[in-house]
């Protein structure tokens, strides 16, 4: 019913969507922890703004893991901060059409983007790839649904009631 329901109305706001809300004020949630990490990182080490990347000899930085730690800290946070909108955006678009479906998608995003930065901010740039197969699960899902919804806007197409029709062939 509440997937009838969005394909009824695309852009009002049904319970159905109120999912993704959630999944949604979660990753807000997720990145605003990455922004305290990297805070109290850059405070402990007291590499001075607004230097992103620190070298041996910034701030209280002496020694070679000192500086990884440091510098892959802050690389973690800046590659979501890259990839957000663009996960953001297609969760938003293809949750006009299928919001469960765009929900869990970008659950599985968020919870690998944590995993990767957990592993990230050890010093060993390896350690990112923990769990990095939930993002080769949410990418593709978040595509198709983005893709999906967008034929289905454009041409006015009802994917469900046609896989339907065809069932009951």
């Amino acid at each position: 019913r509440c997937v009838q329901v969005c394909l009824q109305s695309t852009f009002k706001i049904y319970c159905c969507f109120s999912n993704l809300l959630l999944f949604l004020i979660f990753s807000t949630v997720i990145v605003l922890f990455f922004i305290l990490f990297c805070f109290v990182v850059c405070v402990a080490s007291k590499v001075p703004y607004p230097i992103l990347y620190a070298k041996i000899g910034d701030g209280e930085i002496k020694e070679e893991k000192q500086l990884m730690e440091y510098n892959c800290t802050q690389r973690a946070h800046q590659n979501t901060l890259e990839f957000a909108p663009l996960f953001l955006a297609m969760t938003l678009f293809a949750g006009l059409r299928y919001p469960k479906a765009a929900a869990v998608g970008f659950s599985l995003w968020v919870l690998q983007r944590f995993f990767y930065f957990e592993g990230y901010k050890s010093g060993d740039p390896k350690n990112r790839v923990n769990m990095y197969f939930l993002s080769s699960i949410s990418t593709p899902i978040l595509l198709i649904l983005t893709a999906i919804s967008s034929f289905e806007m454009i041409l006015e197409f009802d994917t469900l009631s046609f896989i339907s029709n065809l069932i009951q062939q």
